[in-house]
């Protein structure tokens, strides 16, 4: 029980009391009774004005309290709530931040590897653009060495020509010999008409002592400035000029005839264009030139063709090698035949002269240990006389000899 509580049940027992006095004091009249009424309700007025301020104190109280302990309580829950959402949250971002972390690193060590090959890479490309001003430098200055000397395209076409002889396989003074001067007879090769000595370039040896005769023609002044121009009058007459050109070395090539002058050379003699685009062009602009050529004895050739036809000739010696390894190896395998039949003769005389000598000396032997009269009966018979001896026979001669004895 609460102190407002016995307060106001005090009072309560005071009013009682002091109605109780009142009326013992006045009677029983109706003054009396009026003012005790008055002062009962005056009581009750005040004991309900102070019920209603206890009931508000105590409210308040309440109240106050209530709102204390919500107040602590969400500060309890709160710091709850926050260590709980604080590792919680601890537990999820822990593996993001590691992932971000290695992320970082990862695109760190990308920038650096990135910055790296793009250095590298610039680094190649001024390299590569050096090379190709260097090269643009070379072609055009080889162009020009080329337009401007006619020896220079002749020696220019004489190493195309020898590179392609060697990347289809063939062999330099093996499978084909450069500026040949002598025939197989040592003989030096000439003009019968001038008595001027010929020099082809390219002599290439077939199978069986047949040879091929290859020659390298350059025509580049006029197919540059074919390709060079666009105004279409320029352009044929440097067309007209480079089949004129082409032309010119076919009739040079024919007039020479190395095909009389080397011996079992092919019919014909190959006239080398080391440009491809040289070689379609004068076709082009001439359809009949290929029969023009092969009705003089000359065949006219571009890169691609020339590197079939000499592959080709490639495996016919690749065949040949072939074949003369077949003849060798019958001609190895007939010698090693009659040295493994010499060889088993000799042994069977061997075999024989083994006999002999096993014969020979089993006779030996025989004499040497059968019978009475055999040299081991003898000798023992000397010792047993008391001859004088340092040495004595050994045990299985003396007892071959004592059976043969008995047996006999």
């Amino acid at each position: 029980m609460t102190i407002d509580t016995i307060i106001i049940v005090l009072l309560l027992l005071a009013v009682i009391a002091l109605i109780a006095a009142m009326l013992i004091k006045n009677g029983n009249g109706k003054a009396s009774a009026e003012a005790v009424r008055e002062e009962y309700e005056r009581r009750m007025t005040e004991m309900e004005r102070r019920f209603t301020e206890r009931d508000r104190q105590n409210a308040e109280a309440s109240e106050a309290r209530f709102k204390a302990l919500a107040e602590e309580s969400l500060r309890i829950q709160s710091n709850q709530i926050r260590r709980t959402n604080s590792e919680q949250m601890e537990a999820l971002l822990s593996p993001m931040r590691q992932r971000l972390e290695e992320f970082n690193r990862a695109c760190t060590d990308s920038y650096v590897a990135e910055n790296a090959a793009r250095k590298s890479l610039a680094d190649q490309i001024e390299r590569l653009m050096e090379l190709n001003r260097t090269i643009g430098d070379e072609a055009r200055n080889l162009t020009s060495a080329l337009k401007n000397d006619s020896r220079q395209q002749g020696r220019w076409g004489e190493i195309i020509l020898e590179t392609m002889l060697e990347k289809a396989g063939l062999k330099r003074d093996i499978n084909f010999s450069s500026q040949l001067t002598r025939d197989s007879s040592g003989n030096t090769l000439r003009d019968d008409d001038s008595g001027r000595g010929l020099r082809p370039d390219v002599v290439v040896f077939l199978p069986d002592d047949h040879c091929l005769i290859i020659d390298s023609k350059v025509s580049l002044n006029a197919y540059t400035d074919f390709c060079g121009t666009d105004d279409e009058t320029n352009r044929q007459m440097a067309g007209k000029r480079h089949l004129e050109s082409v032309r010119r070395h076919i009739k040079e090539l024919a007039d020479k005839q190395y095909q009389r002058m080397v011996k079992n050379s092919a019919e014909h003699v190959l006239m080398f264009i080391p440009n491809e685009g040289a070689y379609i062009t004068a076709v082009g602009l001439d359809p009949d030139l290929w029969d023009y050529a092969y009705q003089r004895k000359v065949c006219i050739v571009a890169p691609a063709h020339l590197f079939s036809v000499m592959q080709l000739i490639n495996q016919m010696w690749n065949s040949e090698q072939r074949n003369n390894n077949a003849d060798n190896i019958a001609k190895l395998g007939g010698l090693l035949y009659d040295k493994f039949v010499g060889f088993a003769n000799e042994l069977q005389r061997i075999e024989k002269s083994l006999d002999d000598a096993r014969n020979a000396y089993d006779a030996c032997y025989r004499s040497l240990t059968r019978g009475g009269t055999s040299l081991v009966s003898r000798a023992e018979r000397l010792r047993a006389l008391g001859v004088k001896n340092a040495k004595i026979l050994g045990e299985k001669i003396r007892e071959e000899s004592e059976c043969s004895i008995q047996e006999s």
